[in-house]
């Protein structure tokens, strides 16, 4: 299991409605639970958080 991190959200009528976050894998497969619960109300859009890094 990789030790990549990562963080999703499940957005919905332009609101985030649920979001993912721990190990790439983990977070991923919660997301994509989430994306075909709340699909059940109407289309979704699964993204994937990225935060540019800091210039030190």
């Amino acid at each position: 299991m990789s030790t990549d991190r990562a963080t999703f959200e499940i957005w919905q009528d332009g609101m985030c409605v649920a979001s993912s976050s721990g190990p790439r894998e983990d977070a991923q497969r919660e997301a994509l639970h989430y994306a075909a619960v709340y699909g059940q109300d109407g289309p979704v859009e699964l993204r994937e958080v990225r935060k540019a890094k800091e210039d030190k």
